[in-house]
Order: structure tokens, then C-alpha cells, then sequence
């Protein structure tokens, strides 16, 4: 069964792709390569040993999306295109919603053009903006605080509305929390950019000796220590929640549902350094800076919906081998 991941080249599309491969399906990769590189390719067949079909494309490409779609007998789509770093979206906020809010809907022009109806959405807690209420559930207001939180809510709308509009579609989004770790092979890192702040990563680089220190970014949160609090979920729990979707949506008709996909509780920054310290039993220096724009003090999840009618839940450690933290 041909599935296709927009942005496939990816952190999070990459580690779904080989979910995907080790669950029996056959993936097949759209990226443009503009936050990702072909040597995550060359990784993949790698892993799988096997010839790893992608055609380099943006999803803005209705034309060229629509023949990707009909020539390689798409059954379903995995969304996992977009910009994602929060900051970004704040200074650069049409960037944002160029891409972002547009490319979902030329995706689905696309999709629709091509007769594929059925799509799994990577969007994101950011969704919530500062909830009141903890932990967060797919009932909770959804007030974003930043661009790209906006362009996700943005773009479930749509997908929402094309689902009421021809019930023929079925669609899920999955709301991540915050995707830390690698696939157990380490090569699955996430790459793409300077401006991630993906905060396994910086810790990763200073126990390796490549930065001399952590950045936190704000200590005057209202939490237990005035660091931010989190919700960190291992990539292969997330990757592995989008088998789980996915086998849901290729069944469905005329339905549209939403999932949190994170671990179930909150860990601050300072708490998720210690947690590596006493795991590699080194030391992370680190320095406080300013708050980030367009970060939330406190998310975390409440996973219950995802484990009961998903059947999914995840499994692996913040401190465990599986996070190849050494």
C-alpha cells in the first residue's frame, strides 16, 4: 500500500517513513529539500536496504503534486511539510502563512484532483497557546500565541471543512507535543536548521563538546523551578502514532478526528537537564536567556482519546538507550 509523506525528508516525516517501512507499507517521499538534505535518503536506504523512492517537489505544486499522486497509486497522504520553529512564525509571520496555511490547501487541491482522500495532518499543541486548564485535551480552547500555531489551526479548519464538504474524505490531525530523541540507530537526527532550539538536541552537542553550554530560555515561568514545562515524547513513539492513524483513516468515511499525540505529563527544561546529568552522569553547564516569543509557559497532554480509540500510547524514556543520547 503506497503512502506518500510530504516533507519526508525530514526529522519527523524521515522517522515516519520508516515506521511506515517497518509496519509493511510502502512510503514514498515529497520534500523540497529546503530544510532537509538528500543524505537523509541515502540513511534511509541505509536502514531499510532498500531503494528509497522521493521525488523532489513543493507541495505548492498543484500540477506536479496531482501527477505524483495518480502515478504512484497514493492510497493515503501523511502531512509532514511546513516550517516549524516558533520563533520564526514571530518575526516572520507570512513566511508562515505562505507556506504553511497555503501549502496545506494547494496539497489538497492536489489530493483532490487526484482522487486521494484520505490524509494524516502533522499539526501541533502549539494550538492551545497558554492553556488554563492541564493537562490539555482535544476539547481544549485553542487559542495559538505564535504564527505557526495559528497556521495549524488554520489549516485543520480546512481540512475539517473539505471532510463536511465531501464525505468521501477522512482525515485525522495529530497534535504533537515535543518530538525529542532518535530512531535506535542515531542516524534519524533532527538536522535541519540553526533555529530549531530542539532542546535534545543542544543538550546532545554539549555533551559532545560542540557547544559549551544549554541555553534556556526564560527562568521566571510560573512553574516549580521558572522554567518552561514540556511534554516530551520519543520521535519513534510519535512516528509510530501515525501507523495508528493511518490504519484508522484508510478505513473511515466522512470523518474528521483529532488526537494529542505526547507522553501524558509535564517536565520542565531544568528537570529534563538533570534527567540526562544523572543519566550520562556528566555535567550540562547552561545560561538563562530571555523568554522566546511565542512560547507557551506550561503544555502538556492529556493522551487518553489517542489510547483508547487509537489503541497507541508510548513507551520509551526520556533517559533510556533508546534515546542514543551518548
Amino acid at each position: 500500500m503506497n503512502i506518500l509523506i510530504t516533507g519526508g525528508a525530514g526529522y519527523i516525516g524521515s522517522n515516519i517513513y520508516l515506521s511506515l517501512f517497518n509496519n509493511g507499507y510502502q512510503p514514498i517521499i515529497v520534500d523540497n529539500f529546503s530544510n532537509s538534505d538528500t543524505r537523509r535518503i541515502e540513511e534511509l536506504e541505509t536502514l531499510t536496504k532498500q531503494h528509497v523512492k522521493y521525488f523532489e517537489c513543493d507541495i505548492r505544486d498543484i500540477d506536479a503534486m496531482e501527477e505524483i499522486l495518480k502515478s504512484n497509486d497514493i492510497v493515503a497522504v501523511i502531512d509532514a511539510a511546513g516550517y516549524k520553529v516558533t520563533s520564526e512564525s514571530v518575526a516572520s509571520p507570512l513566511k508562515y502563512y505562505k507556506n504553511n496555511t497555503n501549502g496545506v490547501i494547494d496539497l489538497l487541491i492536489a489530493m483532490q484532483q487526484a482522487n486521494v482522500k484520505k490524509i494524516v495532518f502533522s499539526s501541533s499543541a502549539s494550538v492551545y497557546g497558554d492553556a488554563k486548564i492541564l493537562p490539555v485535551n482535544e476539547e481544549s480552547e485553542t487559542i495559538p500565541v505564535s504564527p505557526y500555531g495559528t497556521t495549524k489551526l488554520q489549516s485543520e479548519q480546512v481540512i475539517k471543512d473539505l471532510v463536511i464538504a465531501d464525505p468521501e474524505w477522512s482525515a485525522i490531525s495529530l497534535r504533537y507535543f515535543n518530538p525529542i530523541g532518535m530512531d535506535k540507530s542515531g542516524m534519524l537526527d533532527d538536522y535541519s536548521n540553526n533555529m530549531t532550539n530542539n532542546v535534545y538536541d543542544s543538550i546532545r552537542e554539549v555533551l559532545d563538546g560542540k557547544r559549551d553550554h544549554l541555553d534556556i530560555f526564560g527562568n521566571d515561568y510560573d512553574t516549580v523551578d521558572g522554567t518552561p514545562v514540556r511534554d516530551y515524547i520519543h520521535i519513534t513513539d510519535l512516528a509510530d502514532g501515525h501507523i495508528s492513524a493511518l490504519n484508522r483513516v484508510i478505513e473511515a468515511k466522512d470523518s474528521f478526528e483529532i488526537f494529542n499525540l505526547g507522553c501524558g505529563n509535564g517536565v520542565t527544561v531544568l528537570e529534563l537537564k538533570k534527567i540526562f546529568e544523572d543519566h550520562t552522569k556528566k555535567e550540562i553547564p547552561s545560561v538563562f536567556k530571555g523568554r522566546r516569543a511565542g512560547d507557551a509557559p506550561v503544555s502538556y497532554a492529556d493522551i487518553t482519546k489517542a489510547e483508547k480509540i487509537l489503541g497507541w500510547k508510548p513507551i520509551r524514556t526520556l533517559a533510556g538507550e533508546e534515546m542514543s543520547i551518548e
